[in-house]
């Protein structure tokens, strides 16, 4: 389960990483001008390189406090990925492909890695929790 929940992050954070450049381009991108859209994709870049972090750690460490810690991270990084287009807005326009495409894409691969990376905490904090009984 842990390899799972850190294959799902990884290709998580590479899709938000994605997305709001390549897949459903903010306005900026498009050659408009910076509009908040363009925000949103920054935030989101950024919380995509965490969740890859993240992903990596949960790859490459044991099972025990510190894996737990990164899948407790991962966890919080789609809850952020989530809100981030709430905080920072987004066009209003249903015809830009920011509004129609990149957000509700988005908040989709957040609430899809979450619920992953959810059930993978609750695994690795069941386990640890048996090895120390």
């Amino acid at each position: 389960m842990k390899v799972f929940a850190a294959v799902a992050a990884i290709v998580g954070g590479v899709l938000l990483l994605l997305i709001p450049r390549f897949v459903f381009p903010a306005c900026e991108y498009l050659g408009r001008g910076r509009m908040h859209c363009t925000d949103a994709a920054h935030g989101e870049f950024l919380v995509g390189g965490l969740l890859v972090a993240a992903g990596g750690a949960l790859l490459l460490l044991k099972t025990g406090t510190a894996s737990i810690l990164a899948a407790a991270g991962a966890v919080l990084l789609c809850g952020a990925a989530f809100f981030v287009p709430a905080y920072t807005r987004y066009c209003a326009n249903p015809d830009m492909a920011c509004h129609y495409g990149m957000v509700p894409s988005i908040r989709f691969i957040a609430i899809a890695v979450g619920v992953v990376e959810a059930a993978a905490l609750t695994g690795l904090v069941r386990a640890s929790k048996r090895r120390d009984a």
